[in-house]
C-alpha cells in the first residue's frame, strides 16, 4: 500500500488562529505554531506557521480547495511558483522500516508516524524557500562584486542600498524568528521510534546541512554589504570634501575679484 505525500511552501507566515477557526477538519494534534488535521477520507493535513502546508492521501482537488482557502484566508498570493516536495509513503509489514529518497518505507501505518513524515517534510520545505532566497541574495550580490572588479565602483547607493541591507537583514530576521522549526517535538522525544524515523529523515533531508549552507550564503552577504557601505559612506565622504574646497575656491576666487575691483 502507498500514500501519496505532498507539501508547499505558502507564505513566510501563517496565522494559525484564523486557520484553525476557519478549517473544518478533525484536529488531531494542536501546538501554538502547528495544526495537525485527519480528513473525513482518512488523509492529513500539516499547517505550520512558519509557512509550510503538507498533505498525505489527500485527492488534488481537496488540496487545491483547501490551499484556496488558506489563500483567502489570509490574504496570499498564489503559490504555483513556491517551494513544493512530493513522496509516497509506503507500507509493507515486511519491510524493514526505510528513508529513501523521496520515498519511505513504513512497516505500519499509524498517525504518529505520519504526523514525524509531515512535521520533517515541512522543516525540509522551509529550508528549501529560505534556501533559494539566500541564493537570490547571494547572485544579486555576485552582481554588484563583478561591477566593482570590472569598474571600480558598485552601482548601489543611497535608498538602493538601504533598501538592499533592509531585504538581507528581513531574510536573516525571518530565519532566526523560525529557529524553533529545528527543534525536535516532545512526541519524538518519548518514542524512542519516532526519534529514530526522525533522525532518519533529517538525515536523508539534509536539514542540518542546508540550514548551514543558508548561514553562510547570508554570512557572505552580509560581509559584501558592510564592504558595499562603507564604498559608498566613503565615496559621500569624499563627495563632500570637493563640495567644500569648491567653495573654499569659490571665496577665495570672489575675495581675490573684490580686490582688484577696489
Amino acid at each position: 500500500m502507498e500514500k501519496l505525500v505532498f507539501g508547499l511552501h505558502v507564505n513566510s507566515n501563517i496565522n494559525i488562529e484564523i486557520i484553525k477557526k476557519s478549517l473544518l477538519f478533525e484536529l488531531i494534534r494542536e501546538e501554538p505554531t502547528e495544526l495537525f488535521y485527519m480528513t473525513e477520507a482518512g488523509g492529513y493535513i500539516f499547517i505550520a506557521n512558519y509557512g509550510s502546508v503538507v498533505f498525505v492521501d489527500v485527492d488534488q482537488n481537496k488540496q487545491t480547495l483547501i490551499l484556496r482557502s488558506i489563500h483567502n484566508l489570509l490574504e496570499i498570493k498564489s503559490t504555483s511558483d513556491f517551494e513544493s516536495e512530493k513522496y509516497t509513503i509506503e507500507i509493507d509489514s515486511k519491510k524493514q522500516r526505510r528513508v529513501l529518497f523521496n520515498k519511505i518505507i513504513l512497516t505500519s501505518y499509524e498517525v504518529d508516524k505520519i504526523y514525524t513524515i509531515m512535521f520533517s517534510i515541512a522543516q525540509s520545505i522551509a529550508l528549501g524557500y529560505y534556501s533559494s532566497q539566500s541564493e537570490h541574495l547571494l547572485e544579486e550580490t555576485r552582481v554588484y562584486t563583478t561591477q566593482l572588479e570590472t569598474k571600480g565602483k558598485v552601482d548601489l547607493k543611497g535608498r538602493q542600498l538601504i533598501q538592499y541591507i533592509g531585504k538581507a537583514l528581513n531574510l536573516k530576521n525571518q530565519i532566526a524568528r523560525n529557529l524553533y522549526i529545528f527543534d525536535t517535538p516532545q512526541l519524538m522525544w518519548e518514542e524512542q521510534s519516532l526519534d529514530q524515523l526522525h533522525t532518519a529523515l533529517t538525515r536523508e533531508l539534509d536539514i542540518t546541512l542546508r540550514y548551514r549552507y543558508i548561514q553562510e550564503n547570508l554570512g557572505i552577504v552580509q560581509e559584501n554589504l558592510e564592504l558595499f557601505k562603507d564604498l559608498s559612506q566613503h565615496s559621500h565622504s569624499a563627495q563632500l570634501e570637493w563640495i567644500i574646497i569648491i567653495l573654499i575656491l569659490i571665496e577665495v576666487v570672489d575675495l581675490f575679484v573684490t580686490k582688484l575691483i577696489h
